[in-house]
Parts: C-alpha cells; sequence; structure tokens
C-alpha cells in the first residue's frame, strides 16, 4: 500500500514529535494518506512509502466521519502501534478545500473532486420558481429569508441535489453552484503512533 506524507522540514528520519500538532488530534504520532492530495495539505515536500498490509496491528473504519469523530481512536494511539482508519472524512483538514463553481464552469483549477451542488441566494421570484420545480422532483425544499440582502432568499433541497436534478434547474435559468474539493471526500489515514511505530516507520524509509 503506498503512503504519502506532506511535510516542509527537511531531515534525515523521523522523529515522533513531543507534542501533538494541529492535525493530530489525540496524541503525538505521525500520519500519512493513502492520499497524496492530502498530505499535500501538510507540506509541499512529499515523502512516499510502501507499508505491506500485513504490518498494520489495526483498523477501524470511521464510516465517512472526521478525525474527531471516531470514536476508540484516542485509545488506540496512545496504546501505540501502525493503526490504519479508512473510510475518513477529510473535510475537516483546515483551510480551504472547497470551492463553489458554476454550473456551466468547465475548468475546476485544482479541485478535482465533485462533492455535490449548491444553490446560491436569489430572489423572491427566482426562489418560488426554484422551489416549484424541486417538488415537482420529489424533493422538498426549504427556503431561508436573510434581512437587508438584495438577494435574500437561500434554498435547499432534502435530499441534496443528484447531477440530474441541477441539470434540469440549471436549464430553466435557475443559478447552480457546483462545489469542487482539492482532497478526495474519503481517504485512508496510517498512524504511527509510539516510538517503536516510528523507529519501524525510519527502517522503511531506508529500504526506499
Amino acid at each position: 500500500m503506498r503512503i504519502f506524507h506532506g511535510t516542509d522540514c527537511d531531515f534525515c528520519e523521523f522523529k515522533l514529535p513531543s507534542t501533538p500538532t494541529n492535525h493530530e488530534y489525540y496524541g503525538a504520532a505521525l500520519y500519512f494518506s493513502s492520499s497524496k492530495a492530502v498530505a499535500g495539505y501538510y507540506g509541499s515536500r512529499i515523502i512516499e512509502l510502501n507499508i505491506s498490509r500485513s504490518y498494520i496491528d489495526l483498523t477501524i473504519d470511521a464510516q465517512g466521519l472526521g478525525m474527531k469523530s471516531v470514536s476508540d481512536l484516542r485509545n488506540a494511539i496512545n496504546a501505540g502501534g501502525i493503526i490504519e482508519v479508512t473510510n475518513i472524512d477529510d473535510a475537516n483538514l483546515m483551510g480551504n478545500q472547497t470551492k463553489q463553481f458554476p454550473y456551466e464552469c468547465c475548468d475546476y483549477e485544482e479541485y478535482i473532486y465533485p462533492t455535490g451542488y449548491y444553490i446560491p441566494k436569489m430572489t423572491k421570484k427566482m426562489a418560488d420558481l426554484c422551489a416549484r420545480h424541486l417538488e415537482i422532483m420529489g424533493l422538498h425544499p426549504f427556503i431561508h429569508k436573510y434581512r437587508w440582502e438584495r438577494k435574500p432568499y437561500l434554498i435547499y433541497s432534502v435530499p441534496q441535489l443528484t447531477d440530474d436534478h441541477a441539470a434540469q434547474l440549471s436549464a430553466l435559468g435557475i443559478p447552480i453552484m457546483k462545489m469542487m474539493r482539492r482532497t478526495p471526500p474519503t481517504a485512508t489515514t496510517i498512524i504511527f503512533a509510539g516510538q517503536k511505530s516510528v523507529d519501524f516507520l525510519n527502517n522503511l524509509l531506508k529500504t526506499e
């Protein structure tokens, strides 16, 4: 399994941090990701390693949750070892990982992962039109009015818009924004917790 670690430091070997950094939630450990895009968020220098799954001590399925919401992770990190956290939601990365683009846009810059659609604020006339068509589609629109704004109506639906819904609304002239991410919606995080795991990591680095 290929894993990636982003850093802005020059070093010869990994060292266990004395205290957690801003993205290390439960203890001093070293964090790798199955996504190069996620690793690049933490630093411009990307270290790429290959690790056999046979060395994983514990696997936890995050089920699409953020790192802070994964139960038992604190205890696992404190116990030490090589921990695999699958299906982790990386939306809790600090910084702007998501950006809105007009529906008809074709150039998404470095934002390459689609994550849904957003209906921006609009006038009452446009909001009524949008709500009517959402009802026809079998969706349940909710409208929130903001005071003292030129386009004060914000509308959203349950469930969220699909590609087909967005295409139909856009064809009616209703403004639709496409939400794009720089990092994938979910990834696998490999955590090296404890000095023994970091020693193993440095030996792995020497063999690459």
